[in-house]
């Protein structure tokens, strides 16, 4: 049950997500229009590219198996990676867009974040494969009885085995 419910908060969080950005593309178009079809089509694809990038972040936290820990990083890197569209949106409604370095910009900030999400994901898998290894062993216990002989002297745990051997 757990393990659904937090699944159930990823998913309504990441549709609060897009909903927002849905909403701030619409009051964007709105209030800062793009004047050239160049600094259009720049926007748009990044703004899919992100969205595609959130869908498919979604998919792996929900899907696969993985280290909490690792997802936390993975989604703080996504979440901050949905406002790269809208910082190039700034840069490109100017009187003379810079359209060049929003594209720039755009490539760079992608090659960081997917170096980011690949090596948080290679850590997570690293971490479950030694996993396994690392489980401590299990020691019985033992009761407090067993450290003394029969005419109830203190002998401890190891003498009373090797009697009993």
């Amino acid at each position: 049950m757990n393990k659904f419910r937090s699944r159930l908060y990823l998913l309504i969080i990441i549709l609060v997500v897009l909903i927002f950005s849905l909403v701030m593309t619409w009051l964007m178009e709105k209030n800062l229009p793009l004047v050239t079809d160049n600094a259009k089509f720049v926007y748009y694809t990044s703004k899919a590219i992100a969205t595609l990038i959130l869908l498919g972040i979604a998919f792996y936290a929900v899907f696969l198996n993985r280290d909490t820990a690792n997802l936390v990083i993975q989604f703080g890197a996504t979440f901050v990676y949905q406002l790269l569209p809208l910082l190039m949106r700034f840069m490109m409604t100017r009187e003379k867009p810079l359209t060049t370095w929003s594209v720039i910009l755009f490539f760079v900030i992608t090659i960081i974040y997917l170096s980011i999400i690949f090596a948080v994901d290679l850590l997570s898998h690293k971490i479950k494969k030694v996993e396994k290894h690392l489980t401590g062993k299990i020691i019985p216990v033992i009761s407090e009885e067993s450290y003394y002989d029969e005419n109830g002297r203190f002998v401890s745990a190891t003498l009373k085995d090797k009697e009993n051997k």
